[in-house]
């Protein structure tokens, strides 16, 4: 599982990181399944919680298991630096989403290489809200967007913004996905929505995030 290193918004400064519930409902999925899970993100050590997110969608039945978990809150307290991580060591990659993922990690090199091996060895691949846009930099070996006419999904502006004024793009994972002609849909706010392509599995929110893990899972066979 790959996590976002960003904890400050541009300009305004305030917090934004990892959406908690994102990697924590696809983290036990997985344990439970008796999969074996590390983590990384491109400064390595903790990654910084998405508050606005958090505060709004926490599982308080997830978050007690993890507050009790010594094991989970060692491995979320030390994620290995994503320059460590060897592709080829494993089976799928998950990036959860968070406002902090649309800043560090769609221009992070060693991301690109990683999903970029992924793609090459036919292995599947899960994002989940804002992460989807973390596909943005990637090209086609003949030089159009990775994401140009693949079915994918990720946060909506609405659910993201509410009916106010549009965010600006750089802030907006729909936005970033539409502008490279990426076949985005979205379904209704709150519910559970997963798209899969091929071996891209997209999930729009965090009540996607179970979906997507079991996806996963499924292609990992």
């Amino acid at each position: 599982m790959v996590l976002t290193s960003h904890g400050r918004l541009p300009d305004e400064g305030g917090a934004c990181g990892l959406s908690f519930d994102q990697f924590l409902g696809p983290y036990y999925l997985f344990v439970t399944a008796g999969i074996d899970v590390a983590l990384a993100s491109p400064r390595g050590g903790p990654p910084p919680l998405d508050p606005g997110l958090d505060q709004r969608e926490a599982d308080p039945v997830l978050a007690a298991r993890f507050r009790g978990d010594h094991a989970a809150r060692d491995l979320l307290a030390d994620t290995l630096q994503l320059s460590q991580v060897a592709p080829e060591d494993f089976a799928a990659v998950l990036y959860p989403g968070g406002l902090g993922a649309l800043f560090d990690l769609p221009a992070d090199p060693v991301s690109q290489a990683l999903i970029e091996a992924f793609a090459r060895a036919g292995r599947p691949m899960g994002f989940i809200g804002h992460a989807p846009a973390v596909l943005a930099g990637l090209r086609r070996p003949d030089g159009a967007p990775f994401v140009a006419g693949r079915r994918l999904t990720a946060l909506s502006d609405r659910e993201g913004w509410g009916t106010g004024a549009a965010p600006a793009p750089a802030w907006s994972a729909e936005q970033v996905l539409r502008g490279l002609d990426a076949d985005y849909g979205c379904g209704p706010e709150g519910r559970p929505h997963v798209v899969r392509d091929g071996l891209l599995v997209t999930g729009q929110n965090t009540a996607s995030a179970p979906g997507v893990a079991r996806a996963l899972m499924a292609l990992m066979g």
